[in-house]
C-alpha cells in the first residue's frame, strides 16, 4: 500500500538516514551472529525484507499521533516519553492507531 501522504524531500532524507543507522546496527549484530563480515548491501536486503514494512508502519503511527495532537513533537526529545509512546505503538499496533486517528 503506498504511503497515504506525500513526504517532503527533507523528511524522506531523515527517514533514509534513520533506516541506514538501523541497517548498520543490524549488520553488526548479524556479522557477530554469523561469525563473518556482512556487507551493507547484504544487511540492507535482509533488513528491508524482514523489518522495513514494520518500521514504516510504526513511523507512520508515531507521525499520526503527532499530527492528531495526541503527542507533541517536542515530547519526542524526552527519551522516557518517546519510549512510552513507542511501547504504546508496539502494544496497540500501528495499524490500529492509524485507524483510530482517521475516524
Amino acid at each position: 500500500m503506498p504511503d497515504p501522504t506525500p513526504r517532503s524531500a527533507e523528511k524522506q532524507a531523515a527517514d533514509n538516514m534513520a533506516q541506514m543507522e538501523l541497517i548498520m546496527k543490524f549488520r553488526d549484530k548479524l556479522a557477530e551472529k554469523l561469525g563473518r563480515e556482512v556487507s551493507m548491501d547484504e544487511a540492507a536486503r535482509i533488513w528491508i525484507m524482514k523489518y522495513a514494512k514494520e518500521w514504516r508502519s510504526k513511523r507512520d503511527a508515531m507521525e499520526a499521533l503527532i499530527k492528531s495532537g495526541f503527542l507533541a513533537f517536542e515530547e519526542l526529545e524526552d527519551p522516557i516519553i518517546t519510549k512510552v509512546y513507542k511501547d504504546y505503538v508496539e502494544e496497540v499496533g500501528a495499524a490500529h492507531i492509524l485507524e483510530m486517528i482517521s475516524l
